[in-house]
Order: C-alpha cells, then structure tokens, then sequence
C-alpha cells in the first residue's frame, strides 16, 4: 500500500500498536509498553505497517532489548508520538 492512497481517517493509535505487535508470535523476551489510550489520530492504514516495521526493527537489532515503549507527550502546541526501545542496536556497519 501507498502512503496517500487512500481516505485519512482517524484510528485508534493504541489498537494500531496492539494490532501490529500481535502480528509477532514471540517479542524475544521483551515487554510492550503501550501508553497511546485514548489517543486518535488522522491517519492511514500504512501507520499500522509503521509500528509492524519499528518492532520488526527492534526485534532484529536491539541486542538485549528487553522494553519496547509507545506513548505521546505534549510539546508546546505539538503532540509528539515516541517509540523507544531500550536495545542496544547493532546495524551491521563498521
């Protein structure tokens, strides 16, 4: 699917994370940390691939990850949604 190929409508950002985790049979020991209820946002479906591909991501490189967490904050007039993981990553390059 294309970014802007379709209507934007606002989803549920926490179900998003939740449906994309489950798509996962094992997270290789570490804990999600969703902390997005009750937030909507006016969005896609590729945001869903997007928390897919961030996990994936994690899950394949973040050496000893053992805490995935989501959650939005407050910025001035921003809302701003943070994705961290405590991993210590390895990308391959040297």
């Amino acid at each position: 699917m294309q970014v802007g190929a379709e209507e934007l409508a606002y989803v549920d950002v926490e179900k998003y994370i939740n449906d994309a985790a489950m798509l996962f049979s094992d997270l290789k020991g570490a804990t999600l940390i969703n902390e997005c209820q009750g937030l909507t946002a006016l969005a896609d479906s590729p945001l869903r691939q997007l928390f897919y591909n961030l996990i994936d991501s994690t899950l394949k490189y973040g050496k000893k990850t053992s805490k995935i967490r989501v959650y939005y904050k407050e910025e001035g007039d921003q809302l701003k949604l943070v994705y961290e993981d405590d991993g210590n990553g390895d990308t391959g390059r040297r």
